[in-house]
């Protein structure tokens, strides 16, 4: 082939036409990111705390039961509630419960606590009377404009006798939202020891609100054992989903895509002046 039928480069990205689709694409995709950024801090949380102990012993005034509770103001960033219960009679009493919690929202929400409950009675000989306690934290937030990543992860720890006829041992119940998401952890851990955790899901955009509610107790009642307990060391990171830098990728794609096969578009010629196009061998 003659070098006066080489083949002029057009480059049809350079004109309006073919940046059409790549402006259009990046005006969508920084209005996603500002709407993100503005959803983002729009994450609204609102929490409590409770912690109760009794002892349950004809000597207790009103002759049944003695019974101790504190609880946090709402929404206070962070939480440290204690109460105890104490009786000397013909045996020793004592239950403990609390609640530690470290509570930060902004961009997403970071929740990071302990929950624990502990009962003592001596002697531990005798099956008589019940002592134990509670420790609760509930929180409730609601989903954005952006998806949400949830991740839950902890230990529940339980020592001490079976009595879960009673009240329930504890753990963590996280769910709600249009589906009707619930989720208990840890899934095992009825008898004693150490139960790790690990959830991770994703929230649809604006899918409702969302609980967390993190549940300690221990309890003894009629048993011969002399000592219980019951914590859980939670971890929960909520952060909003950073979608628009992946639909920033995907839509350079598929516009270099369209650019790529647009009809008419030029192909550049080799320096010795042969078209890319034609088969080799051919002038």
């Amino acid at each position: 082939m003659s070098a006066s039928k080489r083949i002029k480069p057009r480059d049809s990205a350079s004109g309006p036409r073919g940046r059409g689709p790549l402006v259009a694409c990046l005006l969508v995709v920084a209005a996603i990111a500002v709407g993100s950024a503005r959803s983002a801090h729009a994450l609204q949380a609102t929490w409590t705390s409770f912690v109760e102990t009794y002892v349950l012993d004809p000597t207790c005034p009103g002759g049944f039961s003695c019974l101790d509770s504190n609880g946090a103001p709402p929404d206070t960033p962070v939480v440290d509630l204690s109460v105890s219960t104490s009786r000397v009679s013909n045996l020793a009493y004592f239950s403990l419960a609390s609640v530690t919690a470290f509570i930060n929202v902004g961009d997403g929400l970071s929740v990071k606590g302990v929950a624990e409950a502990d009962a003592f009675r001596a002697p531990g000989s005798t099956g008589c009377c019940t002592n134990g306690g509670e420790a609760f934290f509930d929180l409730n937030f609601t989903s954005s404009a952006v998806p949400l990543s949830v991740d839950i992860s902890g230990t529940m720890h339980r020592s001490g006798p079976e009595w879960g006829f009673l009240t329930p041992r504890g753990g963590i119940d996280f769910g709600g939202g249009e589906s009707d998401l619930f989720v208990h952890l840890p899934s095992s851990g009825m008898g004693e020891g150490d139960f790790p955790f690990d959830y991770h899901t994703v929230l649809p955009r604006n899918s409702g609100t969302y609980s967390l509610f993190v549940h300690a107790a221990d309890l003894l009642s009629g048993t011969l054992t002399s000592s219980g307990e019951t914590r859980v060391v939670w971890n929960l990171q909520v952060t909003p989903v950073p979608w628009p830098a992946t639909s920033l990728m995907v839509c350079i794609s598929l516009a270099w895509i369209a650019l790529w096969r647009r009809p008419g578009t030029a192909t550049r010629a080799f320096p010795d002046g042969t078209d890319p196009r034609e088969p080799k061998g051919t002038k």
